[in-house]
């Protein structure tokens, strides 16, 4: 039997760190939403790994989510976005992007 828990926000400055350890312990898949930072992207840290990867922002955000394990949730209704937030199987993130978005936490 699945249970899914959804967190109101999942993304490197909100990790949900509480609720992802219980979900993890109990074998809960995370749904992650608003995986893209309600649109915030600007964050020197995230465009910074976007510059280094030739992608962008919101690509980094997807690709990090999926690569924690959770359902990552993008909203959009522009196709050109919808179209780029599905393009993120062709690339991985190395340890030290993933390092640097996993120190972006503030705590909530």
């Amino acid at each position: 039997m699945l249970y899914y828990c959804i967190s109101t926000q999942l993304h490197p400055l909100c990790q949900q760190k509480p609720i992802v350890e219980y979900c993890t312990k109990h074998n809960i898949i995370v749904q992650a939403y608003c995986p893209i930072v309600r649109g915030k992207l600007d964050d020197p840290v995230i465009t910074d790994v976007a510059a280094t990867y030739n992608r962008d922002p919101a690509q980094i955000l997807l690709r990090w989510s999926l690569q924690k394990g959770f359902v990552p949730l993008p909203k959009s209704a522009t196709p050109s976005r919808i179209r780029s937030n599905a393009i993120l199987y062709d690339f991985e993130l190395g340890e030290e992007a993933m390092g640097k978005l996993d120190g972006l936490d503030k705590g909530c």
